[in-house]
């Protein structure tokens, strides 16, 4: 699933739930955020990011294999584990 916004926030009032294995979000125009909930296992399967806030929780497994940008970084597996296999982050960037 690819999710792109250029012009605000993916989910912009709280997380967006869904259910995707590979997964791609974007929204890196100004302070946007992306606020993701996935119900299963996801990997970051495509270059992502936000201007902002990029809060990714899955509620079991989450793997990176492509790289993930923006100014503050929460990636959190709640009943797995969480395997980075790409770049997450820059020097400018709060991972949390």
């Amino acid at each position: 699933m690819n999710l792109t916004s250029t012009a605000g926030s993916i989910g912009n009032l709280g997380a967006i739930s869904l259910s995707a294995s590979n997964l791609s979000a974007n929204a890196t125009s100004g302070a946007n955020n992306v606020l993701i909930t996935d119900t299963g296992s996801v990997n970051v399967s495509a270059a992502s990011g936000a201007g902002g806030d990029f809060n990714l929780t899955a509620a079991t497994n989450l793997t990176t294999t492509a790289a993930i940008t923006g100014s503050t970084i929460e990636l959190t597996a709640t009943g797995g584990t969480l395997a980075l296999g790409a770049a997450v982050g820059t020097a400018a960037a709060t991972i949390q």
